[in-house]
């Protein structure tokens, strides 16, 4: 639900302000220029994530043999209030009226999603035989955004709407907690939980309004939609009864697949320099 509000509050926020700058008289847009600014972005983190392992218990009491399992597929989000800044250039088209231009975006997110403890069913073809991998918890966190969006914008009385699309780039972090089998087969024992990060590629489209106070200052107000590729994860972590205190030595791999996306509703204040 929360994540589905910030998209009524940005058509709440956006369409009333576009209406107003719409029955403004066209104005001739200024020369252009670089622009920096700062603000904060009420932004949303979904998560949709499916993960899958592969059990290899190669020594210790029998059964032996390799057993596979996966849990359901979930869907969590996460929002909160953020900071950014931006910088950019814009530039009018022949005194058109449109204007075009180019923003680096930068959002220090810090959200992350959480999924409570869950149990991961393993199963052996073979030997008929059946194990329970209880998991802590696991936790995907994006820390840092960038985006690069391609602006393209008409420029009415004091205001300019305009639609933006471009790449995103962002740190994401996928951890796995303590894990345990103690309560099933006991062949692996207890596990340490681990992470792994890696930065993402993906697309981000925008839509806003610009006001301009004066010739050098103006306000952004701009609704976001960004989304990543897909994040594959692939941790394989050995144990042994010595360490683990189970009964068995072998291998655990552990495999997940993400999609990571995001809904923002930002406002930024913004100098120009001409």
């Amino acid at each position: 639900m929360k994540y589905n509000g910030i998209s009524l509050l940005a058509l709440t926020l956006f369409i009333p302000t576009a209406i107003a700058g719409s029955m403004g008289d066209v104005a001739a847009p200024g020369p252009g220029g670089l622009f920096i600014g700062i603000g904060g972005a009420y932004d949303a983190l979904r998560v949709k994530s499916s993960d899958s392992a592969l059990l290899n218990v190669d020594s210790g009491f029998p059964p032996l043999g390799i057993y596979s399992g996966a849990r359901n597929s979930y869907s969590e989000s996460e929002d909160k209030l953020i900071p950014m800044t931006q910088v950019g250039y814009f530039g009018a088209l022949n005194n058109s009226g449109w204007l075009w231009g180019l923003e680096l975006v930068y959002q220090h997110s810090r959200l992350d999603v959480t999924h409570n403890a869950a149990s991961i069913h393993f199963f052996n073809p073979v030997e008929a035989v059946s194990n329970e991998l209880r998991v802590e918890g696991f936790k995907t966190k994006m820390d840092n955004q960038w985006m690069l969006p391609a602006l393209i914008g008409h420029s009415f009385k004091n205001s300019v709407l305009y639609l933006g699309a471009g790449p995103s780039l962002q740190k994401v972090e996928h951890s796995v907690y303590r894990s345990s089998d103690t309560q099933s087969g006991y062949y692996i024992g207890n596990l340490n939980g681990f992470s792994d990060e890696k930065w993402l590629w993906g697309g981000a489209v925008q839509a806003g309004i610009a006001y301009f106070l004066n010739p050098s200052w103006f306000l952004m107000l701009n609704y976001t939609y960004s989304k990543t590729e897909t994040y594959k994860q692939n941790h394989v972590i050995s144990f042994t009864p010595e360490i683990n205190e189970g009964f068995n030595g072998g291998l655990l791999s552990f495999n997940t697949s993400q999609r990571l996306s995001t809904q923002a509703v930002s406002l930024s204040i913004n100098k120009v320099f001409a």
